[in-house]
């Protein structure tokens, strides 16, 4: 069961739907080189209860 996400430095995006679904997710780290995250990226994770955005993020999609 997937609980936590630490995105590496080398990502500049979170995709459509890219973490959809994990149910079981709780936290997840966000880095400065991320500038996107796209529709519904992090749509049903219900229990996601701790994630920072950095200022680097430019564009938050519908349903993210």
């Amino acid at each position: 069961n997937l609980t936590n996400i630490t995105v590496p430095d080398s990502v500049t995006e979170i995709g459509k739907g890219a973490i959809k679904g994990c149910s079981n997710l709780i936290n997840i780290t966000i880095p400065d080189s991320i500038a996107i995250i796209d529709d519904s990226a992090f749509s049903y994770c219900v229990n996601l209860t701790n994630i920072t955005v950095p200022d680097s993020v430019t564009e938050i999609g519908k349903g993210a």
